[in-house]
């Protein structure tokens, strides 16, 4: 059987230098990849998943990067990915969809095989996980760690005991994108796609001028006062969310019994001052996770990255070690 992938579905990734946010296909992340050989991919891709689309999603991401790097129309991947804890079991569907669809499906470009050798399916979260107890070592197993990663749809957190993370990863719909449906009740003429970089310019202070271009009169008077309004509804909007997404968090994290918190995603560091001044007595911790390249940050995602990339550099060396054993003795001389 032959799957079609029509061009409609594929002209929303976000990675490519001026598609628009918000179409069809979604990438909420990332896409970063390289050649292990002439025919082998690994790739890391993040999706938001959604049963209608997530394999739209995926297998539009991977047309994209076999034509950025002219892999051509067979090859082989080795495919990670993050979901949020309360959506992993969708796992074993979406593995089984997978296998079906890449052996046989159509692009813009004609028919493409690519043979599914390696998958992997983690918690967001994973990734920062990773990158700390590679810094920590053996001492990770004195600790009880609490991570906690808000991202634009949701909010999720993993409790590690001891330096095993527990299977039961608690998710929500708090993210960003609850702050921005506030505002938007709040103000007129504005869109989530507009306000929130905006937004996330303004601050904990909430500074007026990242609002300026959003303005929608043309009057001078009518400018102050909608910019006025604006600013007043970003900071209430802001104190309310930060309360929701507090009394969630007290509700899935119990704060006696961890050793400090583990915070990642934008929307953590964007509510960083609020979250600090919530838990006082516990140890905070900000900017866990491997250092991103320049090169691979193109779009100055900052922190936002450092989930998947993280991810990304544990599952390569995985691949590494499993599926080129004669490559990497090669390269030690043996």
């Amino acid at each position: 059987m032959c799957h079609s992938l029509s061009k409609t579905i594929l002209q929303g990734v976000e990675f490519i230098p001026g598609a628009k946010q918000g179409s069809t296909v979604e990438l909420t992340s990332f896409i970063q990849g390289y050649k292990v050989s002439m025919n082998m991919w690994c790739n890391f891709i993040q999706v938001q998943f959604c049963p209608n689309y997530a394999i739209a999603k995926t297998v539009s991401a991977i047309w994209v990067v076999s034509q950025k790097l002219k892999l051509g129309m067979k090859c082989r991947l080795a495919f990670a990915c993050l979901l949020p804890p309360g959506e992993l079991e969708n796992k074993e569907s979406f593995h089984k969809q997978l296998l079906t669809v890449l052996s046989d499906f159509v692009t813009p470009t004609g028919r493409m095989r690519v043979e599914l050798i390696e998958f992997k399916c983690l918690p967001e979260g994973a990734g920062i996980y990773l990158a700390y107890q590679k810094k920590l070592g053996q001492a990770i197993k004195a600790k009880v760690i609490a991570l906690a990663m808000i991202g634009y749809r949701n909010a999720s957190v993993l409790i590690s005991n001891k330096g095993i993370v527990a299977a039961d990863g608690k998710t929500s719909d708090l993210g960003m994108i609850r702050l921005l449906e506030k505002i938007l009740t709040k103000t007129s003429g504005q869109t989530a796609v507009k306000l929130a970089p905006a937004v996330v310019a303004a601050g904990s202070d909430v500074s007026i001028t990242p609002f300026l271009r959003l303005l929608r009169s043309t009057n001078q008077a009518n400018k102050q006062h909608e910019l006025q309004q604006l600013q007043k509804a970003v900071k209430l909007a802001r104190s309310e969310y930060a309360a929701v997404l507090t009394s969630w968090l007290d509700q899935v994290i119990s704060i006696s019994s961890v050793d400090e918190i583990l915070f990642c995603g934008g929307t953590a560091d964007y509510l960083r001052k609020e979250l600090n001044l919530h838990y006082p007595g516990t140890p905070c911790l900000w900017g866990v996770g491997a250092e991103i390249p320049e090169q691979v940050d193109t779009f100055s995602l900052g922190t936002r990255l450092a989930d998947v990339y993280s991810v990304f550099l544990y599952f390569s060396e995985q691949v590494n070690k499993c599926l080129l054993p004669t490559k990497n003795a090669s390269a030690r001389g043996l």
